[in-house]
This record gives structure tokens, C-alpha cells and sequence, in this order.
């Protein structure tokens, strides 16, 4: 009798009111960009001015990995919500929730160039200026890309970036030695 019991409150349990919570479904959508990259004239022979040109020209960057962030401005601490590599066309896909988002390199992820320019560059040099901090705060705090992603069908993302020469790679300095030939 007792058996009988127990089975009949287990079969009413599950019939009326022993839900199971409803799993989260994902409202994530596919976004796909290509990543370019422009560069800098850094010396020798002097290019000629259709070569300069070229130079200015965005072009597909294989390999690149970029970085996105929940929000409409970078933060160094914030979390990377996914981390993406160009193919070798230099475009990615990735999918996302609807909302704002932040694309970065490797300098803004975190706050590792941040720290490395204002422990390296804190003083003049006889071919640097001393890093400029309110400068460097506003750099590591911008994006090289905010989109947002919306549930309907989105835009292919294009994001630039810019190669500069080695020696006038850093931001918030100015390069102030002798330029290579």
C-alpha cells in the first residue's frame, strides 16, 4: 500500500507541477567582417607616388586576431566575450547576442601595452618624448571598431588597422631621433 502511495505522488508531481527550469535559449546571430591593414612608408628608397598610394589602400590582413567586448567603449578589465583570427582572405565570422559590442587588438585587450608604455616611456629619451597619460588613457579606452549587433540580419563589419613603422609604433609619443635611411 505505502508503494502505491509513492507512485501515485511521483505520477501527480510530474504531471502537475514538477517543471523542469527552461534551458536559456540563445539569441545569438552570425556576424562576419574582414580585417585590413594600411601601412606607413619607413624608409630607404623613396617610393614613388602611385606606391604611397598603395600603401593607403586597405588590404586583407590574414591571420589578425581580434578581440571583442561587450559595451560601447573599451575597457582593459572588461571581459573578452570572443576572440577571432582571420582566415587567409582576412575575414571572420563569430557568433553574438544582439547588443553593443567593441572590436580590439592585442594593444587594447588589456592592460598590459598600457602598463608597458607608461613604465618604458615615463621619461624623455634622446629619441622619445615621455608618454603623454591623458592620451594614453583616452587610446586604451577607444575601439577600433563598435558595432551592434542586432537580431534581424546584420552588415559584413570592415574594420582597418594601421602598420606603423617600428620605430613610431608607440602611441601618446613622438618618435624625436634619428629616422633610419
Amino acid at each position: 500500500m505505502q508503494f502505491f502511495k509513492i507512485l501515485s505522488l511521483a505520477l501527480a508531481l510530474s504531471i502537475f507541477g514538477c517543471k523542469r527550469p527552461a534551458a536559456k535559449q540563445s539569441n545569438a546571430v552570425v556576424v562576419t567582417g574582414t580585417v585590413f591593414e594600411t601601412q606607413s612608408y619607413c624608409g630607404g628608397a623613396a617610393p614613388s607616388e602611385d606606391r604611397l598610394a598603395q600603401m593607403k589602400i586597405p588590404k586583407p590582413l590574414a591571420g589578425k586576431v581580434i578581440y571583442i567586448k561587450s559595451g560601447k567603449a573599451n575597457d582593459p578589465e572588461a571581459p573578452v566575450v570572443a576572440e577571432v583570427t582571420a582566415d587567409e582572405r582576412g575575414e571572420f565570422s563569430v557568433n553574438l547576442e544582439p547588443g553593443f559590442y567593441v572590436m580590439v587588438d592585442e594593444k587594447r585587450v588589456d592592460k598590459a601595452s598600457y602598463n608597458y608604455m607608461m613604465s618604458n616611456f615615463a621619461e624623455k629619451t634622446e629619441n622619445y618624448t615621455a608618454v603623454d597619460k591623458a592620451c594614453l588613457d583616452k587610446w586604451v579606452a577607444e575601439a577600433n571598431l563598435v558595432f551592434e549587433v542586432s537580431a534581424e540580419a546584420n552588415e559584413p563589419l570592415s574594420v582597418t588597422f594601421h602598420k606603423p613603422c617600428s620605430w613610431n609604433s608607440f602611441p601618446c609619443v613622438t618618435f624625436i631621433g634619428e629616422r633610419p635611411r
